[in-house]
């Protein structure tokens, strides 16, 4: 994982400060349209806080029905 002072992370705050409002608020809205995926290679789940299990279910199911295989590698 990262630490607070890697280079990666300094970087991603240095980029996220310089952007207008209206993006970071769209960075930061509504985790219920983010689907959960895992790094297999590091077994580590990353999941949203969902509003609901209702979400958390149909969002897990796309997920699942959907998988990209290293989509995200």
């Amino acid at each position: 994982g990262y630490q607070k002072l890697d280079r990666t992370i300094r970087n991603f705050w240095t980029v996220f400060h310089k952007l207008p409002e209206e993006k970071k608020k769209m960075f930061l809205e509504n985790p219920d349209e983010l689907s959960p995926y895992v790094s297999t290679c590091q077994h580590i789940l990353f999941l949203p806080r969902y509003s609901s299990k209702k979400i958390l279910k149909k969002n897990l199911l796309y997920a699942i029905e959907h998988n990209e295989g290293f989509g995200r590698a």
